[in-house]
C-alpha cells in the first residue's frame, strides 16, 4: 500500500518534472524562429524604406529635449529622410511608457525606437532591500523562459490590483481624502487641468488641507507651467511653517530663481531649520540648483549629510564625481564615477529591468530597430550587462554618452551642459547637451543606416 503510494507520487512529479522541460523546450524552440523571423522582417523594412521615423521613449529627459535638436540635425543632413517622434513623458516611469507603447506604435509606425529610459524606477536596488545577494544575482542572470514567463503572469495580476484601486478612488469619493485619491489618479493618468479643479475644491472646502496645498503648488510649478502661482504658494507654504512636503517649497523656489535675494534668504533658512531635508530623494535636485549660491562651508556641511545618509546609492558617488569635476580633480571624480558604475552592476533592480526587457521585446515583434542609449556621463556596461542574456541582443545598438559628456565637463561648467542635477551625476540638459546627444545619435544612425549625405 505505501509502496504504491509513493510510486504515485514519484510519477506525478516525474510527470510534472518532464512537462515543465517539453515546456522549457518548446518556449525556447518558439521563442528562436519567431525571433530569426522578425529579424529577417526587420532588416528588409530598413532596406525599401525611403522614409525613417524615429520614435523617442524616456522620461523628462526625453521629452522636449535631444529629440528637438535630433531633428533639426538631420533635417539639414538628410532633408525629408527623417521624421523623429517625442514620446517622451514629465516625471513618467517604464509602467506608463509600456502601458501606451501599443498604442504610440500604432499611431506613428516607427520603423526606429531610440530607448534612453529607466531613471524614474531606481535602476539601483538598496543593500537592506537586497535581502541575499547571492541569489538576486542568480536571478539576474537566470535565462529561463517560464521564469520569464511567471514574471509577465507576475506583472499583469499587478497592473489588474491597480486597476482595481483606480476604480476605487474614481467612485468613492464622498470626503476630503477621498477626493486626494481621486486627485493622485488624475495625476497618474496626466489629466492635469481636471486634477487643478479638484485640487482647488479641496481647498475651497478646508483651506487648511496641507496635502491638496502642495500638490495644487508641484502641479502649477511642473506640469500646468504656471511658476509665479507655484512660486508665490511655495513662498506662503514655508513662511507658514507647513511641514508636509515641505521640502518641495525649496524646490518650486530654487529652480524659479526669481529673485536671488529671496533664493539666498531661502537657501539660509533651509540649511538652518530644515536640514533633514538632504536626508531626502528630493535632495539631489535642491543641492544642483542652489551649489553655485551657497558657501564652500555651506557646500561641505550639505555634502556631507547627503553622503552619509545612504553610502549605497550610485547617486551619491555621482554627486561627488561632479563635485571632484568642479574642483578640477579629475583623478578623484573617475573614482566616484566607478563606484557609481560598480554599484550599478552590483545591485541592479531587477524590477526595472523586467520593465525594460518588456519594452524593448514588444517593439522587437513589431520590427521595430532598436537604440539602447545610456543617460549622460553614464557607463553603457551596465545597460549591456542587464541586456546580454537576451535573445535579441546582438541585434540592439547602443550608444555611449559617457566619454563625450565627461570631455566636456572638463572645459565647461556643469550649468552650461546641465540645468539641474537630479540623478547625482547628471541633470536634464541644456541646449548644448541635448545637442551633444542628438550628434551622438546622428553619428550612430549613419553607421547603423549606412547613410552618406545628399541622398
Amino acid at each position: 500500500m505505501i509502496r504504491n503510494i509513493i510510486k504515485r507520487v514519484l510519477l506525478i512529479f516525474a510527470g510534472i518534472f518532464l512537462s515543465l522541460i517539453l515546456l522549457e523546450c518548446g518556449l525556447r524552440l518558439a521563442g528562436f524562429a519567431s525571433f530569426q523571423y522578425q529579424r529577417y522582417k526587420n532588416n528588409k523594412v530598413l532596406r525599401q524604406k525611403k522614409q525613417y521615423t524615429i520614435m523617442c521613449l524616456g522620461e523628462s529627459t526625453t521629452a522636449g529635449q535631444y529629440p528637438i535638436w535630433l531633428q533639426e540635425i538631420l533635417n539639414k543632413k538628410y532633408p525629408n529622410k527623417f521624421s523623429v517622434v517625442d514620446c517622451g513623458i514629465r516625471a513618467t516611469n517604464l509602467q506608463n511608457i509600456l502601458k501606451l507603447l501599443e498604442d504610440n506604435i500604432n499611431k506613428y509606425k516607427p520603423n526606429i525606437a531610440i530607448c534612453m529610459m529607466g531613471i524614474n524606477n531606481s535602476l539601483t536596488q538598496k543593500r537592506d532591500d537586497i535581502g541575499n545577494i547571492e541569489y538576486i544575482k542568480q536571478s539576474n542572470n537566470t535565462n529561463l523562459k517560464i521564469y520569464k514567463l511567471y514574471l509577465l503572469i507576475k506583472q499583469h495580476l499587478k497592473t489588474l490590483i491597480q486597476k482595481g484601486n483606480t476604480v476605487f478612488a474614481v467612485i468613492n469619493f464622498k470626503d476630503d481624502n477621498s477626493l486626494f485619491k481621486y486627485a493622485s489618479y488624475l495625476k497618474k493618468s496626466e489629466k492635469d487641468k481636471e486634477n487643478e479643479k479638484i485640487l482647488k475644491k479641496i481647498l475651497k472646502d478646508n483651506p487648511n488641507n496641507k496635502k491638496a496645498y502642495v500638490e495644487l503648488a508641484i502641479l502649477y510649478s511642473d506640469y500646468l507651467c504656471k511658476p509665479v502661482i507655484a512660486y508665490k504658494m511655495a513662498k506662503k507654504g514655508i513662511d507658514k511653517n507647513f511641514s508636509f512636503k515641505k521640502e518641495w517649497y525649496y524646490k518650486i523656489i530654487f529652480q524659479n530663481k526669481q529673485n536671488i535675494n529671496e533664493l539666498k534668504y531661502y537657501i539660509n533658512k533651509m540649511i538652518k531649520e530644515d536640514l533633514y531635508i538632504f536626508n531626502l530623494d528630493i535632495k539631489y535636485f535642491l543641492y544642483g540648483y542652489i551649489k553655485d549660491f551657497v558657501t564652500e562651508e555651506q557646500r561641505q556641511i550639505i555634502l556631507e549629510i547627503i553622503i552619509n545618509n545612504d553610502s549605497s546609492d550610485s547617486r551619491e558617488y555621482g554627486l561627488m564625481a561632479i563635485d571632484n569635476m568642479r574642483k578640477k580633480e579629475y583623478e578623484k571624480a573617475q573614482e566616484y564615477f566607478n563606484k557609481a558604475e560598480e554599484n550599478r552592476l552590483s545591485f541592479p533592480n531587477r524590477e526595472t529591468y523586467h520593465l525594460y526587457k518588456l519594452i524593448i521585446k514588444k517593439m522587437i515583434d513589431k520590427n521595430i530597430k532598436i537604440i539602447c542609449m545610456q543617460y549622460p556621463v553614464r557607463s553603457i556596461k551596465s545597460l549591456q550587462e542587464q541586456l546580454k542574456e537576451e535573445q535579441y541582443y546582438n541585434e540592439l545598438t547602443f550608444i555611449s554618452n559617457e566619454k563625450i559628456f565627461k570631455d566636456a565637463l572638463m572645459k565647461k561648467r556643469y550649468n552650461e551642459i546641465f540645468t539641474d542635477q537630479f540623478a547625482g551625476d547628471f541633470g536634464h540638459c541644456t541646449n548644448l547637451g541635448n545637442t551633444m546627444i542628438a550628434e551622438n545619435i546622428v553619428k550612430t544612425l549613419e553607421k547603423m543606416l549606412n547613410l552618406k549625405l545628399n541622398t
